[in-house]
């Protein structure tokens, strides 16, 4: 084998590494694109839920109904599906974060003071109540996280 074989083998050795590392890194950008899709229509669909929820709850009288609950008020049929629209809203928006950032699009940090807004919103026991009736609603790994929540208060 002469020194010019030797060399053309060589580069065509290196143009097939190339080749191949070039075409993992359009495979990578793909896989990164269908993520960001995914969490941009999940981002719309939890957008459209809250939105859905909460047209139909009047502001006034939601803030009637939270006057009752704080007061130790006897809730009516009215006030406890004002809140659960509003709940509905609230566990969406803690259900899209918490895939954002299992994703990686939002960071441990912001993840871990919803926790904690979570932990707050949950020692209400109308909070409670809905949780254990829709959390078969939302995803296991997010159903795994508020249980976990609610464990450490009890």
């Amino acid at each position: 084998m002469n020194a010019n074989t030797k060399w053309q083998s060589l580069i065509d050795i290196v143009g097939i590494v190339a080749i191949v590392g070039s075409l993992i890194f359009v495979g990578l950008q793909m896989r990164q694109t269908h993520e960001i899709a995914l969490a941009t229509l999940y981002q719309m669909r939890s957008d459209a839920a809250r939105e859905l929820r909460l047209v139909r709850v009047d502001a006034t009288m939601l803030d009637r109904s939270e006057s009752k609950a704080i007061n130790g008020e006897l809730l009516d049929d009215d006030d406890v599906r004002r809140f659960n629209a509003v709940n509905g809203a609230l566990f969406n928006h803690f259900e899209n974060s918490h895939y954002l950032f299992q994703l990686g699009y939002v960071p441990a940090e912001h993840w871990e003071g919803d926790k904690r807004q979570l932990a707050r919103l949950l020692k209400a026991p109308i909070r409670k109540e809905y949780w254990s009736s829709r959390r078969e609603d939302f995803r296991e790994s997010f159903v795994a996280e508020i249980d976990e929540l609610i464990v450490e208060q009890d």
